[in-house]
């Protein structure tokens, strides 16, 4: 074979080669794909808060005697996951009353036609019976003067039930408590006193503070971000006229001011009757719970209601309803169960 003929079989083998390497062979180009990104979104769940507010509780007089006697005013209505749960179906995150007297062992007391002294287990009883939080801001918390208030409060921290109200300062009229991550403000007023140991403008301005994160309490000139903000604030008053079916006009018009400066539900004692309710801008008014736990012999006395108040953001709103119960030698009972 000639050398000739070598050379251009080469060249062809060659040629082969370089039309395989770069057309077959060849890196390939790096090809972006897109992936699609999904979205996901969780939409939060609204938080349900319930209340249970319960009128007048008093453990003193004849309803001391029978508590010594072994006798439980709770026994047919408790709310420490007993009967009540049952018959509401719900379980409450706040068990709300009147706590109309001062838990106390001291006998200095004000002699008066109606002065009302608890035995200093009484904290424990509230607290083993599902009660959570009590107000203070009515005209027997003073019984027994500044020792006996102090008593009071010193037994029912240690029993781990929350207070608010009596005495002249402000500060002491309020607590805030978080519950499921939402703050809930409780202010307790007494204006059965007169004139009122507070006067009623600094509570319109409390509940106003409470609500926008500004202290309205304060001087114009000095208002400050207040870190006591809310988002729901829950009024319990002492008011109104002893024994009357009916708010007053003063008490309508209380309560309307209190809800347009914030408060998103409220809570009347005192007159030992009920008395009605009413919705007023979407907010609710139990303008008298009657009597809870009493030694009254009077039959309207001795009929009242358990107000479950439901509170949620958004469109929801409020929604309530009541349990009527009536007293027998002290002890509530569920109509629904006789």
């Amino acid at each position: 074979m000639s050398k000739r003929l070598y050379i251009l079989i080469f060249i062809l083998v060659l040629a082969v080669f370089c039309f395989i390497f770069f057309y077959y062979l060849k890196p390939a180009e790096t090809q972006i794909i897109e992936i699609p990104v999904i979205e996901k979104t969780t939409q939060a769940r609204s938080v349900e808060i319930t209340v249970i507010a319960l009128g007048d509780m008093m453990f003193g007089r004849k309803v001391g005697k029978d508590i010594l006697k072994s006798t439980d005013p709770f026994e047919f209505i408790r709310f420490d996951g007993g009967n009540f749960e049952a018959i509401s179906g719900d379980k409450s995150d706040i068990v709300i009353g009147n706590l109309e007297g001062p838990i106390t062992s001291t006998k200095v007391c004000q002699d008066k036609p109606y002065s009302f002294r608890f035995a200093t287990n009484t904290s424990i009883l509230l607290r083993d019976r599902g009660i959570t939080n009590v107000s203070l801001g009515n005209n027997h918390s003073f019984d027994c003067f500044q020792n006996g208030l102090d008593d009071t409060r010193k037994y029912l921290a240690q029993a781990g039930i929350k207070f608010a109200g009596g005495g002249k300062n402000i500060s002491d009229s309020y607590y805030i408590e978080e519950v499921k991550g939402k703050k809930l403000a409780f202010i307790s007023i007494d204006l059965t006193i007169s004139p009122p140991p507070i006067p009623l403008e600094k509570f319109y301005d409390l509940v106003k503070s409470l609500k926008s994160g500004i202290d309205m309490t304060a001087t114009t000139t000095t208002m400050t971000a207040s870190s006591t903000l809310a988002h729901y604030v829950f009024v319990s008053i002492h008011w109104g006229e002893e024994y009357r079916k009916t708010a007053t006009e003063g008490q309508i018009e209380i309560a309307h001011t209190l809800i347009d400066s914030g408060a998103d539900a409220i809570f009347g004692h005192h007159p030992h009757v009920t008395e009605q309710i009413e919705n007023y801008k979407g907010k609710t008014i139990f303008y008298s719970l009657g009597n809870f736990i009493f030694d009254q012999i009077g039959k309207e006395q001795n009929k009242s209601f358990i107000a479950e108040l439901k509170v949620t953001e958004g469109e929801s709103g409020q929604s309530y309803k009541t349990f009527p119960f009536t007293i027998n030698s002290s002890q509530p009972k569920l109509n629904e169960l006789r």
